[in-house]
Order: structure tokens, then C-alpha cells, then sequence
């Protein structure tokens, strides 16, 4: 080998180290399954380094955060007769909650929760020290909620199913697990007493969350903006002859951008692409800032909603690969290929799932066909070296 070859080696493989440690976790999962009557105390020693907490599939079990303790995120999935606490000490980077598929689960949590999400659970307790400390709870598909606070027990509440299906959402049907209600504790005017409201989530037409009280403030303030704008214009034209030209068009350009506004958020339902759009830009916007789980959930939202498009399926693979989940990772590969046997970007995830699954030979395929529609690909290249150098060391 020439010293010119050796160095062309050398500098690809750098490449191909390079991409593959771009791919690693910055949020390492750490989960707690299979537990059955046990008592544990987490320490910060038993945790990975960016450690995001899982625990599922445990029964009976009692789980406490120890002090000091700081997570990335807790999900909480699959739980049976559980009893999560999280005490003021402890600290939840994202201050974000998920707990899904629960049954007679209480969580005591002594810190602020900015989301706590809670899906498609027949029975929960959720307490918390402070009032203050519940930022915003979204709900759906949930039994009955037992929701109670130590500082103010006037504001405990039972929520879930029949209590929404009773009081804010007489529409809701049995056995839906799909419409949320968001829980918070606030003043509905300005100066107001705080108060503990439920509200059903509703969806702009960009499919924004929101609810029914603050979509008709908005709309009111929408209306009053172009009422405004209006009699502005009108004062204006009216009192002057000699209007400039541009003047006009700028003042006629402002009325037509509030009109279509109004006729636009407005009432106006989302259509299934523009939400699965939404979403995909959400779980963009999550990805860049690190947040790869939750920008996982935005793809998968997305792809309930619109299961066709490559990009989302190639995105969500990326997620996977960055969460160490190299299985999933493969699979949505599969499926963005499966959709557009040209996209590129497939075959590239599909390679480096396959490399991190040690199936070097399926690897070097896919960097292949990445090769063959994009011959000056870098990137693929130096993966495929590297490949291919994992392949000759095997027995």
C-alpha cells in the first residue's frame, strides 16, 4: 500500500468514527423492568451518565428518586400497583413526566412538573407537595385520576373518564383514548384568583394545542386587531386627498394579511397534512436542541396521523440510533425505503443500524446502494471502509 493509500484510509476512517460517534445517545435509557414487591432507592451511582429513566413492567414495587438525584426524563410505562416518589431534592432536566399503560399507580412528587403526561391508564394517584409545583397535566384515555395537593387540599379533585365525560366534555365516548384535557393551576382573567382548570385540548388550524377558552380570546383579539386597522385606515384615507400610492398598497397589503387571518384561525379545522407537518417540525425543533425521545414522539404523532411520508420514518430512524436503539432503527429504515425505494438517507440509517447491530456484511450493502445514487457521498464511503474493516476481522 502506497503512502498516499494509507492516508486516504486513515482520513476516511476518521470520517467514519467521526459519524458513528454522532450517533451515540446524548440521553442514555436507564430502565427498571420486571420488578415484583421490591423497595428501591435510586442513587445517582446507579444511574448512567445523561441517565433517562424508564420504568416498566414492575409490579408492587416502591421507587423512590433519592436526593440529589438528576434525570433527564422519567417515563413510566406498563406499572401495576406502583408507588413512585420524587422528592425536592431531585431534579428533572426537562421536568417532563410520562406515564402510560399504568394501573394503580401513585406518584408523591415533591418538585415541579412542568408536562405530566398521562395516557390510556384505568386508575391513578398523583399528589403533590405544592399547588404551584403542577405546570401542566395533559390526559388522555384515563379511568379515574385521583389528583390531590398537601398545601391546599381544597383544590383536590377527582378526574378522569366519567368526571370529564360529567362535567367539561359531555361528547366524550367510551373508550377514547385518543381527545386530551390539559390541568392547570391558573387565573383565567389578569389579577384573577388561580384556580385548578381542566380544559379539552382543541387543535388551530396549524394544529396548535389549545382550548376552547383561549381560542375565543383569540379570536376576539384577532377581530379587534382588524376592527382597529380598519378605522385606522379609514381615518386616514378619508382626511387626506393625496394619498401616496405605496401608502395604499401597504395599508390595503396589512387589511388582507388580517383578513386572512380571521378566515384562518377562525373555527377552521386542520387538515391531516398540515398536523403531521406540524408535528414533524416539532420533533425537528426537539432533535436540534438534543431532546431525540421527545422528538421521537412528535415523528411517531406524525406518523399516526400521515404514515406515507419517507422523511419522518428516516427522521425517527435517526432518533432511535441517537437513543441507542439500533432494533427500531432498522425498522423505520425499512419502512422510509419501503415507501421510496430512492431515498437516500433510508439506506444511510439502514447501514448504521446494521453496523451497530455487528451485522457488518447487511451493513456494507446499504452504504452500497447509498453509493450507487450518490457516488460522492463522504459520508458513505467512510462508513463503508469501516464496515468492511469489521467484516475482514471477523473469524
Amino acid at each position: 500500500m502506497s503512502e498516499g493509500d494509507a492516508a486516504s484510509k486513515a482520513k476516511m476512517l476518521k470520517k467514519a468514527k467521526e459519524a458513528m460517534a454522532d450517533k451515540k445517545p446524548q440521553g442514555i435509557e436507564h430502565k427498571i423492568a420486571g420488578k415484583k414487591d421490591e423497595e428501591i432507592t435510586l442513587t445517582q451511582a446507579d444511574l448512567p451518565a445523561h441517565p433517562v429513566l424508564h420504568l416498566q413492567g414492575n409490579e408492587g414495587c416502591s421507587i423512590t428518586i433519592g436526593e440529589g438525584v438528576s434525570v433527564i426524563k422519567i417515563m413510566i410505562e406498563s406499572c401495576k400497583h406502583c408507588k413512585i416518589m420524587i422528592p425536592a431534592t431531585a431534579h428533572i432536566t426537562t421536568s417532563v413526566v410520562e406515564i402510560w399503560r399504568c394501573d394503580g399507580l401513585e406518584v408523591d412528587a415533591a418538585l415541579e412538573i412542568g408536562t405530566l403526561q398521562l395516557d390510556m391508564c384505568p386508575k391513578l394517584e398523583v399528589q403533590f407537595a405544592k399547588v404551584e409545583q403542577l405546570g401542566q397535566m395533559v390526559q388522555a384515555g384515563v379511568g379515574e385520576l385521583r389528583l390531590t395537593f398537601v398545601d391546599q387540599p381544597g383544590h383536590n379533585t377527582v378526574t378522569g373518564t366519567a368526571a370529564l365525560r360529567a362535567g367539561v366534555c359531555p361528547h366524550l365516548a367510551e373508550g377514547d383514548v385518543t381527545t386530551q384535557f390539559t390541568t392547570r393551576y391558573i387565573a383565567i382573567e389578569d389579577g384573577g384568583e388561580k384556580q385548578l382548570l381542566t380544559e379539552e385540548v382543541l387543535r388551530l388550524a396549524n394544529d396548535f394545542p389549545t382550548t376552547a377558552r383561549e381560542k375565543a380570546e383569540h379570536d376576539k383579539n384577532i377581530k379587534q386587531k382588524q376592527k382597529a386597522l380598519e378605522e385606522i385606515a379609514g381615518s386616514y384615507l378619508s382626511g387626506v386627498k393625496a394619498v401616496p400610492e405605496t401608502t395604499q398598497k401597504a395599508l390595503k397589503t396589512e387589511l388582507a394579511k388580517a383578513a386572512k387571518a380571521v378566515s384562518t384561525d377562525l373555527g377552521a379545522e386542520a387538515t391531516v397534512d398540515a398536523r403531521a407537518e406540524y408535528r414533524r417540525q416539532l420533533g425537528n425543533e426537539q432533535f436540534k436542541i438534543g431532546e431525540y425521545q421527545q422528538a421521537a414522539v412528535h415523528y411517531t404523532e406524525a406518523i399516526q396521523m400521515k404514515g406515507d411520508i419517507p422523511a419522518v420514518w428516516c427522521n425517527r430512524a435517526m432518533c432511535w440510533l441517537k437513543l441507542a436503539n439500533a432494533d427500531k432503527a432498522l425498522a423505520d429504515a425499512d419502512e422510509c425505503i419501503k415507501l421510496d425505494p430512492a431515498y437516500t438517507k433510508g439506506y444511510f440509517r439502514r447501514g448504521v443500524a446494521l453496523y451497530e447491530l455487528a451485522r457488518y456484511r447487511e451493513a456494507c450493502e446499504s452504504y452500497g446502494k447509498v453509493l450507487k445514487q450518490d457516488p460522492a457521498n463522504d459520508q458513505a464511503k467512510a462508513s463503508l471502509r469501516l464496515a468492511e474493516r469489521k467484516l475482514a476481522s471477523e473469524p
